[in-house]
């Protein structure tokens, strides 16, 4: 009877119209029926009765501990039969039974769920997590990350600590057992330490969070998180490093500026001369350092520095005649070059050859062999300048004379020259090629004290 009557009433409503077996459901009693073809509330049901063979039908809740209902005891008698006291004990007895067994059996089925949830976060957070015996410290559970982290087997950590122990530097490990006592002390500690990993010798930071475990007052077992920390406490460093070096660039920056407005004070007979220089060296400046900030350690092609300061000066592009190798310049140099180059053609606009549609500019580069390393030689010579008138008296050297024949062995460890005769401006410069940081990273332009003779640039 019961597989084929239980398929029968599966899909019935739960309700005040419901079998009088269901009914303990609906009220929360129980219902006792003596013979179900006599009671008038089984009169829709009975056919049911006559074709399973049942008169009697008692039909008692199941609740748990807390009073929830978890199901319905039912007995069905081939005979009518009124139940007595003693058969409602006996069944108090079996519900109360029942909804033990229920109720583990529902705390099991919660218990793997949680435990299969538990075990999905586990194997998909990047931290690893695990659990140890309190008393103890053996490790009895650790996430896939641990293996990951430490660079060791999956289930290498369990069991005994030593292992693990083992892997931290000895300076740190001191301070990871105490904070792990904290734990079982039941508190909740968040510290730092290095490892060296096994399997490759590689340092690494990790953060673990260490907190107790407890059940019932008790700390059993401590659990916590570990965390790969290595590329953030490189982030932090670098971070302090670029800060440093921001303040640092910004104070020369100033200081250049500073110089460059000075210097550009002592060579000009007008503020509105005054304003144009200064405007061109700044902007100038202000090109080589959108180049250089492209990346870190970026050079520059000099092919590039000296076609962006013609181009917007040269009145056809017959007055430019340039050649070279392909160069990068280091920062340093780039930033240099690029002034020199500037006040190299800026002379040229307003005196010498750019300053007439004949005049040439020629400019030559190539790569030489001195003193064993690679130096890059460097030509600029104008032809075709304005006649010029016989000077009156010597005058100072010019901000970009400077530049060429001060700053060039300064910054660049090489040497320039500059000569102003009538056909324009002939100037060489040499210098090592080599790596080297950007000129921000010393002091601002130094004043250089040089005769030249007829005009200062």
């Amino acid at each position: 009877m019961a597989d084929d009557y239980a398929a029968e009433v599966e899909n019935f409503k739960i309700g005040a119209d419901s079998l009088a077996c269901g009914l303990p459901t609906h009220t929360g009693r129980p219902v006792l029926t003596a013979d179900v073809m006599e009671d008038p509330s089984w009169l829709p049901w009975r056919h049911m009765a006559m074709r399973h063979g049942y008169r009697g039908c008692w039909s008692f809740p199941i609740h748990s501990s807390t009073g929830a209902y978890v199901g319905t005891f039912a007995l069905y008698w081939p005979e009518p039969r009124a139940a007595t006291a003693d058969d409602v004990r006996l069944a108090d007895l079996i519900t109360q039974s029942a909804a033990i067994i229920i109720a583990r059996d529902i705390d099991a089925a919660r218990l793997r769920e949680s435990e299969e949830r538990f075990q999905q976060f586990a194997g998909a957070s990047s931290a690893g997590l695990w659990i140890r015996d309190a008393k103890s410290l053996e490790m009895e559970f650790v996430s896939p990350a641990i293996a990951k982290i430490y660079g060791v087997e999956p289930g290498t950590f369990l069991g005994d600590m030593k292992l693990w122990a083992s892997l931290i530097v000895p300076e740190d490990r001191e301070s990871a057992l105490r904070h792990m006592e904290a734990a079982r002390d039941g508190e909740s500690v968040v510290h730092e330490f290095r490892i060296q990993r096994s399997a490759d010798d590689v340092f690494r930071w990790i953060r673990n969070t260490d907190f107790p475990l407890r059940d019932d007052g008790n700390i059993p077992r401590i659990g916590g998180i570990a965390e790969d920390i290595t590329e953030s406490k490189l982030a932090i460093e670098h971070q302090g490093v670029l800060l440093a070096e921001l303040q640092h660039r910004v104070r020369n920056i100033m200081a250049i500026i500073r110089s460059i407005a000075a210097r550009t004070a002592e060579g000009v007979a007008s503020v509105e001369e005054y304003k144009e220089v200064l405007a061109g060296r700044l902007s100038a400046f202000a090109r080589v350092q959108a180049l250089l900030t492209r990346g870190p350690n970026t050079g520059a092609g000099i092919a590039s520095v000296v076609q962006d300061e013609l181009a917007a000066l040269a009145q056809n592009k017959d007055q430019i005649d340039v050649n070279g190798p392909d160069v990068t310049l280091s920062p340093k140099a780039a930033e240099t070059m690029t002034l020199a180059i500037h006040e190299l053609a800026t002379n040229a606009r307003k005196y010498g050859a750019l300053s007439t549609s004949e005049g040439v500019v020629r400019v030559r580069w190539k790569i030489i062999d001195k003193q064993g390393a690679r130096w890059l030689s460097f030509d600029w010579n104008e032809s075709g300048a304005p006649a010029r008138t016989a000077p009156s008296s010597i005058k100072r050297v010019g901000f970009g004379s400077e530049l060429i024949e001060g700053r060039i062995p300064y910054e660049l460890k090489g040497h320039g020259k500059i000569v102003i005769e009538d056909g324009g401006a002939q100037c060489h410069l040499e210098f090592p090629l080599q790596d080297g940081g950007s000129v921000l990273e010393t002091s601002a332009l130094r004043g250089v004290r040089l005769c030249l003779g007829e005009r200062s640039i």
